[in-house]
């Protein structure tokens, strides 16, 4: 499982009880993470590392099974497109699935505030929305310190954070938010790709600059187009306790053995 665009696989959690019972799984977090090196801003970068650490995994002819949510299911997908092309090919097929995928809407970019007032919401698992007035003027760590004040008052866990810690974990966003900016999704003929999509979709400042999968044209062209079911509830409770019974049910029956 491909990390979001936070960089860390925890929230993976209350699906990893369900999967671990049928499959190993595996979780990948973006380098950079801990803030041991610089994260990478590319899909295409983040593809090619994620490819290599996973080639000998399935060396044994393993079947190539990737998911991920959100900005972690596109890395999955393409990373998936590099498992099964060219002279470095470990498999003829894979399976791909995308938890609630959001792309850039066309030409439509974040500005620095948006950005971290996404950030916020993304962090807080769309508990903290934090109002665009109170930012004005502020750029830096000093819009990233105000805008921990606004979000820590709407949900308090936040307030445990370091200023270092925010520091690294706001690197990683923009980075990813840069990277999925950047990318364009292209249904791969090889790639069988399994897309559920929340039925309340992303909302907050993201939901602004970034639109669905269902919504991009391009995903519905060719060989490799993904099928679509619709889940209950929003981008954050998709990965949340309550559906994860739902959803690694469908997870699991989209890469079952056919």
């Amino acid at each position: 499982m491909v990390h979001p665009v936070g960089g860390d696989v925890l929230c993976y959690r209350p699906l990893l009880t369900r999967l671990t019972r049928t499959y190993t799984v595996w979780g990948l977090r973006a380098p950079g993470t801990l803030g041991e090196r610089p994260p990478l801003d590319s899909v295409a970068a983040l593809a090619r590392e994620y490819a290599t650490e996973l080639r000998p995994l399935f060396a044994d002819g393993s079947p190539v099974r990737l998911a991920g949510w959100s900005f972690g299911s596109v890395v999955a997908h393409e990373t998936a497109r590099l498992l099964t092309t060219g002279a470095d090919a470990v498999a003829a097929r894979a399976d791909v699935v995308m938890l609630d995928p959001w792309l850039a809407d066309g030409d439509t970019t974040a500005g620095e505030d948006e950005l971290i007032r996404s950030f916020f919401v993304n962090l807080s698992g769309g508990r903290a929305a934090v109002p665009a007035r109170p930012l004005a003027g502020l750029t830096g760590e000093a819009a990233l310190a105000r805008a921990l004040e606004l979000a820590t008052a709407a949900h308090p866990a936040l307030g445990s954070l370091t200023a270092g810690s925010l520091r690294t974990l706001y690197a990683l966003y923009r980075a990813h938010s840069q990277a999925l900016a950047g990318h364009r999704f292209t249904p791969h003929g090889a790639v069988r790709t399994h897309v559920l999509e929340s039925e309340q979709g992303l909302g907050g400042p993201a939901g602004r600059y970034l639109r669905p999968l269902s919504r991009v044209p391009a995903a519905h062209a060719g060989p490799g187009a993904p099928s679509f079911l619709h889940v209950p509830g929003d981008h954050f409770s998709i990965v949340a306790e309550e559906r994860a019974d739902l959803v690694a049910g469908l997870i699991l029956g989209s890469v079952s053995d056919r």
